[in-house]
């Protein structure tokens, strides 16, 4: 079994980072309805899920980061008004834009890829 690489391991604790903080949002801020909440609950879940498996080494994991960075890039694109029940396009910005492409970039390398397929399968 190879070492692992830094960046996985801090890849892993940003995702679990960013999942604690989506359910903290959920937790304390006073005006969260039930359709605000959902995607907060969505991409903490994944988050947490995928910062575990990272952390832990597994091949799932990695896949489920790069499927779902793009899913996570395209809906930071946009904002629902829930008053008129319509999108609104504010482009790419900001650090859930970057994190994640950067994130699918470095998680595609090769010796990230090959640490990956080098662990073992048992927990």
């Amino acid at each position: 079994m190879s070492a692992r690489p830094l960046g996985v391991l801090v890849l892993g604790l940003l995702c679990i980072a960013a999942g604690v903080i989506s359910l903290a949002l959920v937790v304390f801020l006073p005006r969260v309805g039930a359709l605000d909440a959902l995607p907060l609950i969505v991409t903490s879940g994944f988050n947490l899920v995928a910062g575990y498996g990272l952390l832990k080494g597994r091949q799932w994991a990695r896949l489920l980061f790069l499927w779902i960075s793009p899913i996570f890039i395209l809906a930071g694109m946009f904002v629902l008004d829930v008053d008129r029940m319509t999108l609104h396009f504010v482009g790419p910005k900001g650090a859930p834009w970057i994190s994640y492409g950067i994130g699918a970039f470095y998680l595609s390398r090769p010796h990230v890829v090959q640490f990956f397929k080098g662990t073992p399968r048992s927990l």
